[in-house]
């Protein structure tokens, strides 16, 4: 077992008799799906508020919640990898609840940026080469995500295969 694998078992705590009980580990790991859920949920929520409201001081707490929600997401991805379940394999990704998040990250980020940004870097002021660099960084993220989905996928299918 790797460290990382360790360390997350130690943080969730994994060898405790509870989980000894199937329908107790059952019940508890769909309540703190929802309970994490929660938590990212009101986090980026926050996020996506704060600049707005809160100004420059709001803006550094909000890209400080976004960080954080990113490693601990990350944490998560590669705990359920190190146990062969890959979630850009199993998931689908175009949901309303997908949506919703990407929704609120997007305003969180625009908020960070307009409010953490020099005037002279505001989009609303920026030429046509800003502007274009905007939409190519856009496509080429937007082209990594989706090559990473199909690698996910095609990394499934083998591991599917190779079971059989």
């Amino acid at each position: 077992m790797s460290t990382f694998t360790t360390t997350m078992r130690f943080v969730g705590d994994l060898d405790n008799e509870f989980y000894d009980d199937e329908r107790q580990r059952d019940v508890w790991n769909e309540a703190a799906a929802v309970g994490l859920q929660l938590h990212a949920f009101g986090g980026l929520i926050a996020a996506a508020v704060l600049p707005w409201v809160a100004g420059a001081t709001g803006a550094w707490i909000a890209l400080g919640i976004i960080v954080f929600g990113a490693v601990v997401n990350y944490a998560i991805i590669g705990y359920a990898k190190s146990k062969n379940v890959d979630l850009f394999a199993e998931s689908r990704w175009f949901t309303a609840r997908g949506n919703v998040t990407a929704a609120l990250m997007l305003v969180a980020l625009v908020g960070i940026g307009v409010t953490l940004a020099p005037e002279k870097y505001l989009p609303s002021r920026a030429g046509t080469d800003t502007w274009a660099g905007l939409v190519v960084g856009g496509v080429v993220g937007g082209g990594a995500v989706a090559l990473m989905i199909r690698r996910s996928r095609r990394r499934k299918e083998q591991f599917e295969t190779e079971e059989d």
